[in-house]
C-alpha cells in the first residue's frame, strides 16, 4: 500500500509540474500582452484629460505644458498646409492615423504616452483603461513606448511603429530591427539604452524621465541629474568617485559624453 501511495503522489507531482510547465509557457506566449479596451479605444484630445487632470493639488496638465513634450506643437517641422512623411508626423503628433495622414493632437500630448483615452473617460476603474508607462512589467514594453519615438529603427518596410499598440514590445515583434547607433543622429536613445546595464537592470526611460514634474529638469528629468543619479548609486557622489572632476561636472559629463544613453564608463585618458 505505501508503495503505491508513493507512486500516486510522484504521478501527481509530475502532473502539477506537466501543468505548472504548460501555463508558465501559455503565459509567456501571451507576454507582454495590450489590453483589450485598445481594441476599440479612440482618442479625445489633450483639453478632455485637462478636464480632470489639472486640478489645484494636482496640476498634472500644468506641469505638462511646461515640457519639452508639450513645446512640439509649436515647433512642427513642416508648415501649414503640408504634408509631412509618416515617420515625421508619427514623431511629432498624438493619435496619428497612417490611413488619412491625420492625428488628433498636434505634438506630444497626454494620450501620445498614456493612450487613447476614450475607455478610460467611461470607466468607473479608471487605473485599468489608461496606460501607465511606469506600470508596464517589462522592460522591452516601456523602452519601446518611448523608444518608437525615441528611436531609429525599421520594422519591414516601415520606418516607425505605425501599428504600435500601447503595451507592446517593439524589440520582440517580428521585423523589428534597431539601426546601428551613428553619433551624433537624433532620436535614437531607444538604439543606446538596450545596449547599456541599466536595461539590463530592468532601468528605463521612465525611471529618470517624466513629461509632468512640479520642478522641470533639464531634458525632462524627474530631479536634478546628480540627485537622480545619487538615488541609485548612493556612494558615488562627486567628491569620492570624481575628486578632480571640474567644479560644473555632473556624473553625464562622464558617463554621458555628447547625451549618450548607453551609459558607459568613460575611457581612460
Amino acid at each position: 500500500m505505501k508503495a503505491l501511495c508513493s507512486r500516486i503522489s510522484w504521478a501527481y507531482a509530475l502532473a502539477a509540474l506537466l501543468i505548472g510547465l504548460v501555463t508558465t509557457a501559455a503565459l509567456c506566449a501571451d507576454t507582454p500582452a495590450t489590453p483589450a479596451y485598445l481594441d476599440t479605444a479612440t482618442y479625445k484630445g489633450a483639453s478632455v484629460c485637462k478636464m480632470c487632470h489639472n486640478k489645484k493639488d494636482a496640476p498634472i496638465y500644468t506641469y505638462w505644458e511646461a515640457s519639452k513634450h508639450a513645446a512640439v506643437a509649436k515647433n512642427l517641422p513642416w508648415k501649414e498646409g503640408e504634408t509631412p512623411a509618416v515617420e515625421v508626423a508619427y514623431r511629432h503628433v498624438t493619435g496619428y492615423n497612417p490611413a488619412t495622414k491625420t492625428w488628433k493632437d498636434k505634438g506630444v500630448t497626454c494620450e501620445a504616452c498614456h493612450g487613447p483615452g476614450s475607455a478610460h473617460m467611461m470607466a468607473k476603474d479608471k487605473k485599468v483603461t489608461i496606460i501607465n508607462p511606469a506600470s508596464l512589467k517589462t522592460a522591452g514594453q516601456r523602452v519601446s513606448l518611448c523608444g518608437r519615438c525615441h528611436g531609429q529603427y525599421t520594422i519591414g518596410d516601415q520606418k516607425v511603429a505605425v501599428n504600435y499598440k500601447f503595451g507592446q514590445d517593439l524589440l520582440t515583434t517580428e521585423g523589428f530591427k534597431l539601426a546601428e547607433v551613428q553619433e551624433g543622429k537624433p532620436m535614437q536613445e531607444m538604439n543606446e539604452v538596450v545596449t547599456s546595464k541599466h536595461f539590463a537592470k530592468d532601468i528605463t526611460c521612465v525611471n529618470c524621465h517624466s513629461s509632468h514634474v512640479a520642478t522641470p529638469q533639464a531634458h525632462q528629468l524627474k530631479q536634478p541629474v546628480n540627485e537622480l543619479c545619487l538615488s541609485c548609486h548612493k556612494d558615488k557622489t562627486m567628491a569620492v568617485h570624481a575628486p578632480k572632476a571640474a567644479a560644473d561636472a555632473t556624473c553625464a559629463t562622464c558617463h554621458m559624453p555628447k547625451g549618450s544613453h548607453a551609459f558607459a564608463k568613460p575611457k581612460a585618458e
